[in-house]
């Protein structure tokens, strides 16, 4: 899938916009990769999760401003897969602010997607830098309201 015309908010399915109660990064990684194991263009559920932690352990995934960008490009996954995790309390992710950690957008791909690869992580970015619409993303209904503050945002 080339992604020139496509939105986040069309990668985004509703089933896979989940709010959490979990403690650790951990759990949530755990949670968003058992939600993405059984979308049939993930082919293997325990490799996308090892590929997830392996990456995690390298470098924390969080990014900042209350947010973290898991994601992997392996030849298990045949094309575009996302998860989004919402913790009201927060979660350490070992962020490079310091601060808890609220919304998770786990982001899975072909590891033949690189340049569109790139091109979602930068959708991401560029959509979560703006703190109204990340403060109207922590507040939104799961997952109508939700998905329909990333539709209107972006580009």
């Amino acid at each position: 899938m080339s992604l020139t015309n496509i939105k986040l908010g069309e990668l985004i399915e509703s089933d896979r916009v989940l709010e959490l109660d979990v403690d650790t990064k951990e759990e949530v990684l755990r949670i968003l990769c058992d939600q993405l194991a059984e979308d049939p263009r993930v082919l293997d559920g325990k490799a996308l999760y090892e590929a997830i932690m392996r990456r995690e352990h390298q470098i924390s995934t969080g990014v900042g401003m209350g947010i973290a960008i898991p994601h992997v490009k392996i030849p298990q996954v045949n094309d575009y897969v996302i998860a989004v995790g919402r913790i009201k309390k927060g979660v350490d992710f070992g962020a490079m602010d310091g601060r808890p950690v609220h919304l998770v957008f786990m982001i899975a791909a072909s590891d033949h997607q690189t340049r569109d690869f790139v091109r979602i992580l930068a959708q991401v970015t560029h959509l979560l830098k703006h703190d109204g619409i990340r403060q109207a993303l922590l507040r939104a209904e799961i997952p109508l309201d939700f998905l329909t503050i990333i539709q209107e945002h972006e580009g």
